[in-house]
């Protein structure tokens, strides 16, 4: 009598194989997605890192202030040119329109 085959072995063979390349697909999917997500961060970590020089530099002027009591023209340089638009006694302020368009 000849041997019968049976479907469900190559039937398991199959499901397995689909199996498996499901989940090469769902590993390859989740590589990217990271190295997406690394870049990103990595992004964000440079931003924050101009940032803090930039902060770090602005500390070293104030403290440069500090050591020689130059406090006087710090303040008045902040309420006159960046915060407060501050202006002396008999002072005249002129604004360059052309500059802001």
């Amino acid at each position: 009598m000849p041997k019968k085959k049976s479907r469900f072995k190559y039937k398991g063979s199959y499901l397995l194989a689909i199996a498996m390349l499901a989940v090469v697909a769902y590993f390859f999917v989740s590589f990217f997605n990271l190295k997406t997500q690394i870049s990103e961060k990595e992004a964000s970590i440079e931003e924050i890192s101009v940032k803090c020089q930039l902060q770090q530099d602005e500390n070293d002027e104030l403290q440069r202030m500090l050591a020689e009591k130059d406090i006087m023209k710090y303040v008045e340089k902040r309420a006159r040119d960046e915060d407060l638009g501050y202006v002396k006694p008999n002072e005249r302020v002129y604004y360059d329109l052309a500059v802001s368009q």
